[in-house]
């Protein structure tokens, strides 16, 4: 679920999320139970993708903009175009 992606995720880039997005992850994990009953075929990251990239880049904080190059940009320079497309 969603819940070990972030964890992924997190381990991978070395970060932690500050305690505002830490609930807002917590929630979508709650949703993401709810709406694999209804739907098995939902898929949250993807459905959430395109609101959590708009909120990192309209937050002015350093360590948010870190998070976003950090999801956008291979650790070689290269841009993750799979990623930006999803946008």
């Amino acid at each position: 679920g969603i819940m070990n992606q972030l964890y992924d995720v997190m381990y991978e880039f070395n970060f932690s999320l500050p305690p505002d997005y830490a609930l807002v992850i917590r929630a979508l994990g709650s949703l993401e139970g709810t709406a694999k009953i209804l739907d098995p075929d939902f898929q949250v990251v993807e459905s959430a993708y395109p609101y959590v990239i708009g909120r990192l880049l309209a937050d002015p904080t350093h360590d948010m903009r870190k998070i976003l190059r950090e999801l956008l940009i291979c650790n070689n320079g290269s841009i993750r175009w799979n990623r930006l497309e999803r946008l």
